[in-house]
């Protein structure tokens, strides 16, 4: 199955690659998002492999959450793909969320 990415979820994952590079170092940058992107993979093979996620109920789309580390990857499937529209970092509050 396909897996597009959004704009806002590519712009989160900048965000959490720069700020570990800042904090920690590039090495640990890189080391996160390559896990989070095994992550991507794994719903290429197992799109259902997440939960549904109780913070997004209000949406017409069932959305799902798949956690890497301490980031929740939200998405929907529609069709033949998996749509990933936001990785958030679990320890916010879940309010915060992208919706």
């Amino acid at each position: 199955m396909k897996v597009l990415i959004s704009d806002y979820a590519k712009q989160q994952l900048q965000l959490i690659f720069s700020y570990y590079v800042e904090v920690a170092s590039h090495a640990i940058a890189k080391n996160i998002i390559a896990e989070i992107s095994k992550s991507f993979q794994l719903l290429e093979q197992f799109p259902e492999a997440g939960q549904p996620d109780e913070f997004m109920k209000h949406h017409k789309k069932e959305y799902r959450r798949l956690v890497s580390g301490n980031y929740k990857i939200i998405y929907c499937i529609r069709e033949n793909e998996v749509h990933i529209s936001d990785v958030f970092d679990s320890r916010q509050n879940p309010e915060k969320q992208h919706s």
